[in-house]
């Protein structure tokens, strides 16, 4: 089987809707190998996510 990816974001994909997709995937992929997650530990990963994002985003403004 092969890995699935995310398509490339087009000219009107935003930042946050790639993000969400590569998440989706990210997801998807953990409850493949390891079961399902509660809607609670999806929410704690988005939350995570988000906040990687955050950080990411401060250091390149900062740069």
């Amino acid at each position: 089987m092969s890995p699935r990816y995310p398509a490339a974001p087009g000219p009107r994909t935003g930042k946050r809707e790639l993000r969400g997709q590569i998440l989706d995937e990210y997801l998807a992929d953990y409850e493949q190998r390891r079961g399902s997650l509660t809607p609670e530990s999806q929410q704690a990963a988005r939350q995570v996510f988000d906040e990687v994002f955050a950080l990411d985003k401060e250091r390149s403004a900062a740069s």
